[in-house]
């Protein structure tokens, strides 16, 4: 048995009310210091970095991360209408315990802990959902600390065709079936993204940590939090090639079906197919990702329940040895919310360029397309021009400095014209410093 360093990440999302099981905060706070005392687990350590999908482990493991972050906005872009500065702050800590081993195959448990304060600043109404994708709080109170279970759940890899194994990201290793089920995020296994899918490390902007369809505009599964009973069921393909191919599927608690620890009645689906590219090293250097979902819990724009079904797409791909682009592309087919397309984009560039390895620059635009029905709604009884309209913009850049392994400091800025659609509204600026600490 080996133990590896705590993932803790003190972050700042959201807002959410509470939901799952309440944690004492002193009790989280003791759980905090005993993982911050465990040995780092470098393996562990690097597939968090890069985003890797939960593989199934062979032997026990316990991450911890700290992450604190702090921003301001202006008058203008607040909803209070006063300048604001929010400071906020999340840990988690996930175990993994390797419990089955079937005839190659291997199983575990994975459970997760979840403690944070704080909600950061609350902007007007944006179509790209919030401007700090790492705020914690409940109506419990915006200072009060407190915890949850935020996943309980059993996943199998097993490898097939005389495969000696393989992995969830990338397929190295053979031909796999893989299985989650329990109480888990849609994005450890969904909408994935090398570069941007993690609000800890890299864009703040939730409409860049997963598809705006998705996470901004509400179709995804998952309770306040953003955990929800499900099953998760995979296929890949690795044939030895450049090239290795897979399809998933997921039965996802939505709407109140996220909140209980049953197997959801009327569940979310989402149907996703991967294609990978391997290096020379065979390491994976590019991702596409095209799925599509229908949620029959979602809600349209003005609060009533409606079935809501979309696609999308999310791309990834590594330059050299430094670069990496990646997009993704969403719509709903279905349904009506405050926007109906999305498209974003960006670059991740590492500091091995200019010297510094573990540094990071990134930098992203996106485009978040009004909803025809909202559109109609807002202009009823307004001025002429007046509703919302055309495309909300956003842009973020952020750049990472790494000092040793274990503290990562990041300004942030971003900007979004047309909030909301509103032909008149100001734009919003908002700038962070962000403060990432791990053992």
């Amino acid at each position: 048995m080996r133990l590896k360093g705590c993932l803790v990440s003190f972050r700042a999302a959201r807002a959410r009310p509470a939901a799952g099981r309440l944690l004492p905060g002193a009790g989280c706070c003791l759980l905090l210091v005993a993982c911050l005392g465990l040995p780092a687990g470098a393996a562990r350590a690097a597939d968090a970095a890069a985003g890797a999908e939960p593989a199934a482990a062979e032997e026990a493991e316990i991450d911890a991360s700290l992450v604190i972050a702090g921003q301001q906005i202006g008058a203008r872009a607040s909803a209070t209408g006063r300048r604001q500065r929010g400071l906020n702050a999340r840990a988690d800590v996930e175990g993994t315990i390797p419990v089955l081993r079937i005839g190659g195959g291997h199983g575990s448990l994975v459970g997760h802990l979840r403690s944070g304060v704080g909600t950061g600043v609350t902007t007007r109404q944006i179509h790209s959902g919030s401007v700090n994708n790492l705020g914690f709080d409940s109506d419990k109170g915006v200072d009060d600390h407190y915890g949850i279970v935020a996943e309980a759940y059993y996943q199998h890899l097993h490898p097939l065709g005389g495969s000696t194994g393989g992995s969830e990201r990338s397929g190295a290793g053979g031909s796999h079936l893989a299985l989650a089920v329990g109480k888990f995020d849609m994005f450890n296994f969904f909408d994935r993204n090398e570069a941007a899918d993690d609000e800890a490390r890299a864009f703040l902007n939730e409409s860049f940590v997963h598809n705006p369809m998705l996470g901004a505009g509400g179709d995804g599964a998952g309770d306040e939090f953003g955990f929800s009973p499900g099953l998760r069921t995979a296929y890949f393909n690795g044939t030895g090639s450049r090239h290795g191919w897979g399809v998933s599927l997921g039965l996802l608690g939505a709407g109140e079906e996220a909140r209980t620890s049953r197997l959801p009645r009327r569940p979310m689906v989402f149907l996703q197919a991967d294609l990978t590219t391997q290096g020379a090293g065979g390491d994976t250097v590019g991702t596409v990702r095209l799925y599509a979902w229908r949620n029959r819990l979602a809600e349209d724009f003005d609060g009533e329940p409606a079935v809501h079904d979309g696609w999308g797409v999310s791309v990834d791909h590594r330059i050299g040895n430094w670069v990496t682009v990646l997009g993704r592309y969403g719509r709903r087919t279905r349904g009506a919310g405050f926007f109906d397309r999305a498209l974003t984009a960006g670059v991740v560039a590492s500091g091995q360029a200019w010297g510094r390895a573990d540094d990071s620059l990134g930098f992203a635009v996106g485009g978040l397309s009004t909803d025809s029905t909202y559109r109609r709604a807002t202009a009823a009884g307004a001025p002429p021009g007046a509703g919302a309209s055309g495309t909300e913009r956003v842009l973020e850049v952020f750049y990472r400095f790494a000092f040793g392994k274990s503290v990562e400091v990041t300004p942030d800025f971003q900007y979004i014209h047309r909030p909301a659609g509103d032909p008149s509204g100001a734009p919003v600026r908002a700038v962070a410093i962000r403060f990432r600490f791990s053992h």
